[in-house]
């Protein structure tokens, strides 16, 4: 989930198919460029920014997109940057510092706060999770689909979530699903996220999942089995006292596993180290004290114990990175 809170903070996340004869480090330093060049251009014009918008380069979008980033200025302005061929924009962009981007296309949206890239077939699509429009938290967030005919993302399906947070999608034994975090309905954040499944050609909803203020979810494999974490931020009860909670998926549906203690978790990320499978989740506050250490856990064969702390990181809102 790419949440960012304050002004002038930015949170980049690259998605990419894997690419022939091209070194993983190098590829990694050219998307920076390319993200630092975007920066640049709208920088000047950050507060102007009123809608969720996509930048092209100058030679096109590509119709068969094999990288999107995500760029999150704020809940309510996000960009996503579409090259058109990716290696000769990628290397193109690292020799010519003239190279720009440019507007291509804009989403409206109320309080847009998340997009999700992925692809079903040979189609492409963007999930978008709006959050609130001033007045109720009772909102459709919006798949848009690429249409090659019109050269655009038109809208696709329509889904009732409530304050949504972030969208995951991910995929079980070739099957496409959606997990949405809902966070608050306008009079409570003790609410269901729920998980969409790809039927039909179309997403329809096959579970509801208690959550409490739920603003991401990560998706997870381990040995072949998958694993859903929700990173729950508030409770009326407790405040940001709050458990997140982590399931498997079983039967075809999701089982509650585990509960961690949380204080306002903000992200939840799985990562891999040295065949061991990782979960970190990012503490934001505790009471009035934003400077809190935030747990990462190790799996033990059966369920996660505590591996060790990140240290007084002042609220802390995303965990990004891989360890190999």
């Amino acid at each position: 989930m790419k949440d960012t809170l304050k002004a002038n903070t930015y949170l980049f996340n690259v998605m990419l198919s894997p690419l022939k004869n091209v070194k993983r480090l190098k590829t990694i330093n050219s998307y920076l460029l390319i993200l630092e060049r975007l920066h640049k251009t709208v920088h000047k014009n950050f507060t102007t920014l009123k809608k969720n918008k996509i930048y092209q380069t100058e030679e096109g979008l590509m119709s068969n997109t094999s990288l999107s980033m995500e760029i999150s200025f704020s809940p309510s302005q996000t960009i996503i940057v579409i090259p058109k061929d990716l290696t000769s924009t990628l290397s193109s962009t690292k020799n010519d510092s003239t190279r720009i981007f440019f507007l291509y296309q804009t989403l409206g949206t109320h309080g847009g706060i998340d997009m999700e890239y992925f692809k079903t077939g040979d189609q492409h699509y963007l999930a978008v999770a709006n959050f609130e429009n001033g007045t109720s938290y009772r909102l459709n967030s919006v798949i848009y689909q690429w249409s090659v005919s019109q050269e655009q993302f038109v809208v696709f399906q329509s889904i009732e979530t409530f304050g949504a947070h972030s969208f995951d999608f991910f995929e079980i034994t070739n099957e496409q699903f959606l997990a949405i975090s809902n966070y608050y309905d306008g009079s409570s954040h003790s609410i269901n996220s729920s998980i969409y499944k790809w039927k039909s050609n179309k997403f329809e909803k096959i579970q509801d999942i208690a959550t409490e203020g739920a603003v991401d979810a990560e998706t997870f494999a381990i040995s072949n089995e998958t694993f859903l974490a929700f990173a729950n931020h508030y409770t009326q009860q407790k405040r940001v006292l709050v458990q997140s909670a982590m399931f498997k998926w079983s039967a075809q549906q999701f089982v509650k596993l585990q509960s961690f203690q949380t204080y306002g978790a903000r992200d939840v990320k799985s990562f891999t180290d040295n065949g061991s499978t990782l979960l970190a989740f990012a503490n934001y506050q505790r009471e009035s004290q934003y400077d809190i250490n935030s747990p990462i856990y190790k799996w033990n064969g059966s369920h996660f114990v505590k591996l060790f702390w990140v240290y007084y990181v002042s609220g802390i809102s995303s965990f990004s990175g891989t360890v190999h």
